[in-house]
C-alpha cells in the first residue's frame, strides 16, 4: 500500500502513518498508535488504513470525529468465514463519507459476500476486478497489480479533494 500512499502524497496530499502489528489482537494499542500518528495534526484529518488499520480507523471515527474514512481492502469478515463479521459493527458507527477500495475476490470481503451487507448509506465501494485482499489480479483476468494500485490511489485522491 506504499504505492497508494506515495501516490496521495504527490498529489499534495500529507500522509501519516500508524505502523500496526498484523498479528497483533490489541486494539486499544492498535487504537493509541494511531492517535499518536495524528498527535500534532492541525485541520481536517480523514482516516484510513489498509485492512487491520481501516477497521482500527473506523472504530476510531466516533471518537476523532474525522471528516471522511478511506479504507484500502477492509476486512469485513475473517478470511474464509463469511459469518464471522468483525468489521461490520465499526463500519455501523461510522457517520462520515467512507470510501472502501476492495478486490472482487478478496477472502476477507469479496463482492459477493459485500453485496448482501447492509452498509451505512455513508458508505461507498470502489471495487477492482479480480483483486485479492492487497488488490493481485490472477494473469488470466485481463489487468494487472500496477493497474489495479493506480486506480485504488486515483479513486483515493479524489475521493479526498472531495472533501
Amino acid at each position: 500500500m506504499a504505492v497508494i500512499i506515495a501516490a496521495i502524497e504527490r498529489a499534495g496530499i500529507t500522509a501519516r502513518v500508524a505502523a500496526l502489528d498484523p498479528t497483533s489482537t490489541d486494539d486499544a494499542a492498535h487504537e493509541q498508535r494511531y492517535r499518536v500518528a495524528l498527535a500534532g495534526v492541525q485541520g481536517p484529518v480523514i482516516l484510513g488504513g489498509f485492512s487491520l488499520g481501516g477497521r482500527i480507523a473506523a472504530r476510531l471515527c466516533p471518537e476523532l470525529a474525522p471528516q471522511a474514512l478511506l479504507c484500502l481492502g477492509y476486512p469485513f469478515h475473517v478470511r474464509g468465514q463469511p459469518r464471522a463479521r468483525h468489521g461490520l459493527e465499526a463500519l455501523g458507527r461510522v457517520r462520515v463519507p467512507t470510501l472502501i477500495i476492495q478486490g472482487t475476490r478478496d477472502p476477507h470481503g469479496s463482492e459477493a459476500d459485500v453485496c448482501g451487507y447492509a452498509l451505512p448509506d455513508t458508505v461507498q465501494l470502489a471495487w477492482l476486478q479480480d483483486g485479492n485482499h492487497h488488490f493481485v489480479p490472477r494473469e488470466r483476468s485481463g489487468h494487472t497489480h500496477a493497474q489495479h494500485l493506480a486506480a485504488a490511489g486515483a479513486a483515493a485522491i479524489a475521493f479526498i479533494q472531495a472533501r
